[in-house]
């Protein structure tokens, strides 16, 4: 079994204990390829439905295909994924707005225990004091929660005045002497994973341009990204043409370096994803990893302002999954 598989299967398997029952029933009957097995399950038995989703993943019919049924589990977990959300909002729109779930005030390390009535009288303030209606059995239940609510959140007040003044202190700040300013070491913008030359490059495009993305909601300056980007750029035709430009902006930077690492645009990277086929020496992972590569490219090139195409995540996902499941080699039929 293929450790892509073996993950794939261990994320469905993770999933399936955060469903309910009418899931667990829903997804067995959709894989279900024998109506009489369904029969014997029940939308309350969830163990039972839980055993019949992980024995349909390991069945001899997902085993036996060419891709060892990776493309139908990773179906599947897409199908559990939206199952847990719907389920989570779900929940969350059923839970009242602005409720306090905890009337009674949070303890304190300055609360001591509750005195006598006539100790409070002498300790509190005054107006923490609120006398209760003299008929409090024939006053709605909901005046008396907010009356409680109330008087919570003065004691609340009171603790936080009466704490203050012992545990607020004002501490000096260190000045530093402007002779010793020259001494402090500024973060600089660096580039990571090689060199750019005029004739071949270490690094690819979309690495130095999401690292530039990182620079920038760092808050590093336009010219100190550019400058961090030269860099790493090997003395040559290339280094001069950019040095030489005045006022290089990030955008104008992007568009030089997507030209001299020959970047393929959006849509030559669509067609790549939806012909593509596993090579004589490649294997099944091999071939996988291409395409998590290439999809993973074509998705952060569609987010980029630039770009001449942009394609939705659903589209190329989908894409994606007819690729993995077609465009495996036929050798592999056994495996």
């Amino acid at each position: 079994m293929s450790r892509v598989r073996k993950e794939v299967v261990w994320s469905i398997k993770r999933s399936l204990f955060k469903l309910s029952g009418a899931n667990l029933y829903q997804i067995a009957k959709d894989i279900a390829t024998d109506s009489s097995e369904i029969e014997e399950l029940s939308a309350t038995d969830e163990e039972e439905c839980t055993d019949y989703i992980i024995s349909y993943m390991q069945s001899g019919a997902l085993l036996g295909s060419e891709d060892e049924g990776v493309g139908e589990l990773l179906m599947l977990n897409d199908v559990i994924g939206r199952m847990i959300v719907e389920a989570e909002l779900a929940a969350a729109a059923k839970t009242p707005v602005g409720t306090n779930t905890s009337p009674t005030p949070p303890p304190s390390d300055h609360t001591s225990p509750p005195p006598s009535p006539n100790a409070n009288n002498a300790t509190m303030p005054s107006h923490l004091h609120s006398n209760p209606p003299v008929n409090a059995t024939a006053q709605p239940v909901e005046d008396l929660r907010m009356l409680y609510e109330e008087l919570g959140e003065k004691l609340r007040q009171w603790e936080t005045t009466a704490s203050s003044p012992a545990s607020t202190q004002n501490t000096p700040e260190r000045v530093v002497p402007l002779k010793d300013l020259p001494y402090f070491q500024r973060r600089e913008f660096k580039v990571h994973g090689g060199q750019i030359g005029d004739q071949s490059s270490e690094v690819s495009y979309g690495s130095i341009s999401k690292q530039i993305d990182e620079g920038v909601r760092e808050g590093f300056a336009d010219a100190e990204v550019v400058r961090g980007v030269l860099r790493i750029i090997k003395p040559g035709t290339f280094r001069d043409m950019l040095s030489n430009k005045d006022d290089l902006a990030i955008p104008e930077l992007r568009v030089f370096l997507r030209s001299h690492l020959g970047e393929k645009a959006t849509t030559e990277m669509f067609q790549e994803l939806m012909c593509a086929r596993q090579a004589e020496q490649e294997s099944p992972q091999q071939f996988l990893y291409r395409m998590i590569g290439l999809k993973q490219r074509l998705l952060f090139q569609s987010k980029q302002a630039d770009t001449d195409i942009s394609y939705d995540p659903k589209t190329i996902q989908e894409v994606f999954l007819n690729t993995i499941y077609q465009g495996l080699g036929a050798k592999h039929a056994e495996l």
